[in-house]
């Protein structure tokens, strides 16, 4: 036995106007992303390994490609790196213990940090260490 219920409500015209309209503004935004074909982008993984390295990490790269970072050596002790053009180039603060670049920007001027005994060159009072880790266009 199908039983067959019917509910009334009473609405005002506005409300059925409203809803008319979120109907269809829903539909048609259905109908827009189904309508429209998904292009996938395709990516390529790099994987950066500063040769002889335990350990690599990248931190930043510029228009120019130049990508800079810091990394590990056998010892434990921190470098900082620029690879660009496929050529790694290491970068050590003289006299520092350890150097870690942070970033770079379209000129080619590069930030970071350094480890040593004595303290570091851009001094926050107070602080133990101190890190630049961005530097503008």
């Amino acid at each position: 036995m199908n039983t067959l219920i019917q509910f009334k409500t009473k609405t005002s015209p506005i409300t059925n106007s409203t809803n008319s309209s979120l109907l269809r503004f829903i539909l048609a935004a259905v109908l827009t992303l189904v309508g429209v074909p998904v292009t996938a982008r395709a990516f390529t993984f790099t994987s950066i390994d500063v040769p002889g390295a335990t350990s690599t990490d990248a931190f930043d790269v510029n228009q120019r490609g130049q990508i800079v970072g810091h990394y590990l050596d056998t010892s434990g002790a921190d470098h900082g790196f620029m690879l660009y053009r496929g050529i790694f180039t290491t970068i050590d603060v003289p006299s520092a213990i350890g150097t870690v670049v942070d970033g770079i920007n379209a000129e080619g001027q590069i930030v970071g940090g350094y480890f040593d005994t004595n303290g570091t060159t851009i001094d926050v009072p107070g602080a133990t260490e101190t890190f630049v880790r961005q530097i503008g266009e």
